[in-house]
């Protein structure tokens, strides 16, 4: 049994304050990571879209043909 688990078995009032810092810690870690892992997937599959109209260079006389 890990650590959290164990201390999840147990009676939540025989915990002691340092029980609780490591249950604390854990679950922030654990938020942590997923918020990680949810902004990185969103970043992924953002579609890439032009910064705005393409602008023809030929038709304002700025490219020589």
């Amino acid at each position: 049994m890990t650590d959290l688990a164990e201390l999840y078995a147990r009676d939540p009032l025989s915990l002691t304050d340092s029980d609780l810092d490591i249950i604390i810690l854990k679950q922030r870690e654990a938020r942590a990571n997923y918020n990680l892992a949810e902004r990185k997937d969103k970043v992924a599959k953002a579609p890439k879209k032009p910064a705005g109209p393409m602008i023809d260079l030929m038709s304002l006389g700025l490219v020589k043909k």
